[in-house]
């Protein structure tokens, strides 16, 4: 498999704004934004479906995708965020977090 767009931010090789990474994983800001502070989460290693990451992966890619979104809430004093994992566009494993701007009534 080639290196995703992902691979290549995560190796340096094109640019990204990276607002969290560990061992694991990166969160990314993506470059279309649904709203203010919409990023990805995204494993290092490039795996194309969310759904074959291993566990251990798997719960540490939520795991830091609930701490963001909790960060996202205090920053942007969003009523709710939003994730999805959609699997479209690139094939590497990723999860979206945005903000909802309107509360859900």
């Amino acid at each position: 498999m080639d290196d995703s767009v992902f691979t290549k931010i995560i190796k340096g090789e094109i640019p990204g704004e990276m607002i969290y990474q560990d061992e694991a994983c990166v969160v990314l800001l993506t470059i279309e934004p649904f709203t203010p502070g919409h990023c990805l989460v995204v494993p290092r290693k490039q795996v194309d479906h969310l759904w074959d990451t291993d566990d251990e992966l798997y719960q540490h890619l939520m795991s830091v995708a609930k701490k963001v979104a909790n960060a996202m809430r205090k920053a942007y004093d969003y009523p709710r965020i939003g994730q999805i994992v959609e699997g479209f566009g690139v094939p590497h494993a990723h999860i979206h977090l945005f903000g909802l701007l309107q509360p859900i009534e």
